[in-house]
C-alpha cells in the first residue's frame, strides 16, 4: 500500500504543476543546411560550411571570414538573432567555437559571445547585457571545437527579448581570421517542478501520506 500511495503523488506532481526543461530559444542554431535566420555585418564573408561540431554529414556551421581591414586592430564581424523571452527568469548563450587552422588565415584573434536584453520586438532598445563570453586564440590544439559561455544572466524585468551575438574578433590588421560557430544554444535553463500557487488551485496535490 505504502508504494502505490508514492506512486500516486508522483504522477500528481507531474500534472499539477508545469514542467520545464531546457529549451533553446534560437532558430538554426545548429546551420544545419545553411546560416538563415541570422543577420551579420562587418567587412568580411559569412556563409554555411559543412565542418559540424559533431562530424554529422548532414549538418554544418556558421563560417566567418574576417578580413582583418582596421588599421588599428579589433575588426569584427558581428552575427546576431532576436528572439522572444517568454516568461524565462535566466537565460546564458553557450556555443561551439573553431579556429581554422588554414596557411591562408591567422588565428589571432578571438571567439565572443553576449546577450543582448531589449524591451522591444526588434531588439533595438539595449536595457542590459550579460557577461562576455571570450575564447582568446591560439586554442591548442587548433581545428578543433572548444566550447564558449556567458554563463547564466538574469533576464531584467523590463526585458522582452534577447539578441544573440556571436563576434568574430581579428586582433591584427591585414591578417584575415576564419572563425566557426555551431551548437549555439540561447538556454532558459532547467527546472523539474515547480507551482507557486498562484492561482490558488491545489487540487491537484494530496494530503494523503502512508
Amino acid at each position: 500500500m505504502r508504494r502505490l500511495v508514492i506512486v500516486l503523488l508522483v504522477v500528481g506532481f507531474l500534472w499539477g504543476g508545469s514542467l520545464v526543461w531546457a529549451q533553446n530559444l534560437l532558430t538554426n542554431p545548429d546551420f544545419d543546411t545553411d546560416v538563415s535566420g541570422w543577420t551579420c555585418s562587418g567587412i568580411g564573408t559569412v556563409l554555411w560550411s559543412s565542418l559540424d561540431v559533431d562530424g554529422s554529414p548532414g549538418s554544418g556551421s556558421m563560417q566567418i571570414d574576417n578580413e582583418a581591414v582596421n588599421p588599428t586592430g579589433n575588426s569584427t564581424i558581428m552575427c546576431t538573432q532576436c528572439v522572444p523571452l517568454g516568461t524565462a527568469p535566466r537565460v546564458r548563450l553557450v556555443a561551439a567555437a573553431l579556429f581554422a587552422d588554414d596557411p591562408r588565415f591567422d588565428p589571432d584573434g578571438s571567439a565572443r559571445i553576449r546577450i543582448i536584453f531589449s524591451d522591444d520586438v526588434g531588439c533595438s532598445n539595449s536595457v542590459d547585457f550579460s557577461e562576455i563570453g571570450i575564447l582568446l586564440t591560439p586554442p591548442t590544439p587548433a581545428d578543433e571545437w572548444w566550447s564558449v559561455s556567458t554563463g547564466w544572466a538574469v533576464v531584467p524585468p523590463t526585458a522582452t527579448h534577447a539578441e544573440a551575438l556571436l563576434v568574430s574578433w581579428a586582433d591584427t590588421y591585414e591578417e584575415p581570421l576564419r572563425l566557426h560557430f555551431d551548437a549555439v544554444n540561447l538556454d532558459v535553463g532547467v527546472t523539474i517542478f515547480e507551482d507557486g500557487f498562484e492561482s490558488t488551485d491545489v487540487a491537484w496535490w494530496s494530503d494523503a501520506f502512508p
